[in-house]
């Protein structure tokens, strides 16, 4: 506790520590995961809000689940379809790897 002025520096590690968590994940979490932990988290910071270092523990746990929301949230607003068919570079036909003009085999477009 004698630090206690400092302990504001630690937010931004803890949001990127939710937020690397968040990508660790091997499969999307629900939707309501993010906004659950979170308020669970608040309300027992709340609860305990008279134990110091409880009280401490639960708060960098509560910054790392609004981390956490953060990248789910940000993850659904900007999701778009994944896979499919496959992206057109925008190269022209016939631009090989050594950048001259040439045939290409097997590109895969149609004029070749």
């Amino acid at each position: 506790m004698a630090e206690r002025e400092r302990w504001p520096l630690w937010l931004p590690v803890l949001l990127a520590g939710g937020i690397a968590l968040y990508f660790a994940l091997p499969n999307e979490p629900a939707w309501y995961l993010g906004p659950a932990v979170a308020g669970a988290l608040a309300c027992a910071a709340w609860a305990v809000r008279r134990h110091g270092y409880a009280l401490l523990a639960l708060l960098a746990l509560l910054a790392m689940a609004v981390g956490f929301w953060a990248a789910q949230d940000r993850g659904t607003r900007v999701a778009g379809p994944i896979g499919g068919r496959p992206v057109w570079s925008g190269l022209p036909c016939g631009l090989n790897s050594n950048r001259s003009w040439g045939s290409v085999t097997g590109c895969g477009c149609a004029p070749c």
